[in-house]
């Protein structure tokens, strides 16, 4: 598949409380979440971004882009996306989802182009993954008003929006799965 005119943002922010680290550079087979993310979308999209004020990160090659509003959770990395980016789709990515690959996030972009949505997301049989999604850039006025009235729950504000939901395979489930704490991480190995 050739890069497509599509932005990438992966939200690297965060308190990784549960993680006790920052989450993008945790170690899992020898390379950290963030490489596993980055080599699952670099094939696909042509300008990646990462969402971050931790200088880490520079390591990667990619720009890094501060939160406008820190501390307000990932509505707030995805209006800095959106606020940032000179594409209306973009591809909106967390740190911490370090089984995913170039096929769960093809098929993401290609199923989002099929029919219309200002919000299209992965989701398996139990769980939606809002932030494995295409957001469309003039969400991020509706975004600003959420985050100045401190309303930050991410499945809140894609129920507000015209949003459709893309269901992967049973077993494709897994490449979903975002790791919050070590035990988590455990579990991987």
């Amino acid at each position: 598949m050739k890069k497509m005119k599509i932005n990438t943002y992966i939200l690297c922010g965060g308190k990784s409380s549960r993680m006790k680290t920052e989450k993008g550079l945790v170690d899992f087979c020898g390379k950290s979440f963030i490489q596993y993310i980055l080599e699952g979308v670099s094939l696909l999209s042509e300008n990646i971004f990462l969402v971050t004020s931790n200088t880490d990160y520079k390591k990667f090659g990619y720009e890094l882009v501060k939160d406008i509003y820190p501390g307000k959770g990932p509505l707030g990395g995805i209006y800095t996306a959106l606020k940032h980016t000179s594409t209306e789709k973009n591809l909106i990515l967390s740190c911490d989802i370090p089984l995913i690959n170039q096929e769960i996030i093809e098929k993401l972009i290609t199923k989002s182009a099929q029919k219309y949505a200002e919000i299209s997301y992965l989701a398996d049989a139990e769980n939606n993954f809002p932030l494995i999604g295409i957001y469309e850039k003039h969400l991020m006025r509706a975004l600003e008003f959420n985050l100045q009235h401190n309303e930050l729950r991410v499945q809140q504000f894609i129920r507000s929006r015209y949003a459709r939901k893309i269901n992967v395979a049973a077993e494709e489930a897994k490449f979903l799965k975002n790791i919050n704490t070590q035990a988590e991480l455990a579990s991987l190995i």
